[in-house]
């Protein structure tokens, strides 16, 4: 069943048990209701330099990208924000 929850540590928790480690969105970083796509991408810094090099990150409006483990480590629960889209 497809369906969309509040982002959450406890959602991030259970991706990353998952395997996935990036959630991905066609928001800007700066948007305030981020919807997001959890993705399993073997190496996480290696896909970002390869959006940096097409050119798909300009640098005025970066679409919003969080990487699982580092929001885990960095971001308290309050400042987590939008849905994540679950299948």
């Amino acid at each position: 069943m497809m369906k969309f929850v509040k982002l959450t540590r406890a959602v991030l928790h259970s991706l990353e048990w998952q395997g996935y480690t990036l959630l991905t969105s066609v928001n800007f970083a700066d948007d305030d209701d981020p919807t997001w796509m959890p993705q399993k991408i073997p190496d996480v810094k290696e896909y970002i330099m390869q959006l940096d090099i097409a050119g798909k990150r300009p640098p005025l409006q970066e679409p919003a990208l969080l990487i699982i483990n580092d929001a885990l480590a960095e971001i308290a629960e309050e400042d987590l924000k939008g849905s994540v889209f679950l299948e």
